[in-house]
């Protein structure tokens, strides 16, 4: 990344970027002999500009564009089959937002994007507009509208969490759009604490689901495969509130956040056409990160996350196949999908952190604890049909990992 900014004038001022990145990523996974993966790369090169216009005091204008080359492969396997993905395409953007103060306690927010994908030539408009209502000094209440199209997808296979599948639209594979409407409510005391709260609700449309191998035609060529023949096509809502708490208390410096939300998802062709809850669904989480200064070459941190159990398809019977060659396969009867949850998340991490001048250069050495006490997280639950009665194994996430290290800072 490279980025420049000028001052044209005492009211007019710009930022520029230039920027280019690479992803990739590459996991196999296998269960019981069969064999899943995905390759993914991201290739994206960039140049955005951004100048921001202040005739007055009340008014403010931000302005920009924004124009990208992408470069995306996209192949996995499933099973025997090896499903090859490539697309390329421009993305370009123009966008504007007014800031007015309509009163000294009232600023009303406005704005439109308009965006153009190569691939498909889509043209969308977006409008967003945001009141804030300041009450007093401490307390400001807000409610927001906006509609956001996606031109970049990330998935997650249901039922198998293993791995993001990161895609472009094509022409066959119309973007993702959603309208956010959002009402807030935030209180100050200017010393030590404050505290935002939102309501929201999130209407999706056009959002895509991985189209599993049994749904697929005999005769499909596996090669320059297009987005529609991958995903299937659909529909979901999200709703919930978040609360967002700051504090600095007793030399205790950091902050609180949980959220309460529900998630939901109808997909065509999928799940026999019937709203299921997603495997992202958590209905409550809280993340805790605080620091301490211990003196002032040492501090304290401690970072605690719980998350309510994920959604996940749960067996509930299995039958026997046999094969013309005389073996026997074990299928697994499923339940109504996603209706049973795994454990709750709960993770404790803990790092103590030494600063001090080393060659004229402010460094920090750290030792930290990731999951302290050692909670097995799960990440996965597999079915271990060769057993009679089967059983459950649970793949855990990370375990107890000490870690060091240092900064430097120049």
């Amino acid at each position: 990344t490279t980025q420049w900014t000028h001052l044209f004038s005492s009211k007019l001022f710009s930022h520029f970027i230039f920027a280019g990145s690479q992803f990739h990523s590459n996991t196999r996974v296998k269960f019981d002999k069969v064999e899943f993966g995905v390759t993914n790369k991201v290739v994206d090169l960039a140049v955005k500009g951004n100048l921001t216009y202040t005739p007055s005091t009340r008014h403010s204008m931000d302005f920009g564009f924004e124009s990208k080359h992408l470069t995306f492969d996209l192949n996995y396997l499933v099973v025997e089959s090896d499903y090859k993905n490539a697309y390329k395409g421009w993305y370009h953007s123009l966008f504007a937002q007014d800031n007015y103060k309509l009163s000294p306690f009232t600023i009303l927010q406005t704005g439109l994007r308009i965006d153009y994908y190569s691939d498909g030539r889509y043209f969308r408009i977006d409008p967003r507009i945001s009141l804030q209502q300041t009450v007093n000094d401490r307390m400001n209440i807000t409610a927001t509208y906006g509609r956001f199209h996606q031109f970049l997808n990330m998935v997650q296979e249901e039922g198998m969490s293993f791995a993001d599948m990161w895609f472009p639209v094509d022409k066959t594979f119309e973007p993702g759009v959603a309208d956010h409407y959002i009402v807030g409510f935030s209180w100050d005391n200017k010393t030590s604490f404050s505290i935002n709260i939102e309501g929201y609700y999130k209407n999706y449309q056009n959002i895509a689901e991985y189209r599993a191998p049994e749904s697929r035609p005999a005769d499909e060529v596996y090669e320059n495969m297009t987005t529609a023949q991958n995903f299937l096509r659909g529909k979901g809502h999200a709703y919930g509130m978040d609360v967002y708490i700051r504090n600095n208390i007793w030399g205790f410096e950091g902050w609180l956040g949980y959220s309460l939300s529900w998630t939901k998802k109808q997909v065509d062709g999928f799940n026999f056409n019937k709203e299921y809850f997603p495997i992202y669904d958590r209905r409550h989480t809280i993340t805790l990160i605080e620091d301490k200064k211990l003196s002032d070459r040492w501090r304290l941190n401690v970072a605690f996350k719980f998350g309510s159990g994920q959604p996940y398809t749960e067996a509930t019977d299995r039958f026997a196949e046999l094969s013309p060659d005389g073996r026997i396969t074990y299928i697994v009867l499923e339940s109504e999908m996603n209706t049973y949850r795994l454990p709750a998340y709960r993770r404790l991490d803990v790092g103590l952190f030494y600063k001090r001048t080393l060659f004229k250069l402010p460094w920090e050495f750290f030792i930290q604890a990731i999951n302290v006490y050692n909670h097995d997280n799960v990440w996965y639950r597999e079915y271990q049909l060769q057993n009679n009665p089967a059983t459950v194994k649970d793949w855990p996430m990370l375990p107890f990992i000490p870690t060091g290290g240092f900064s430097i800072f120049f």
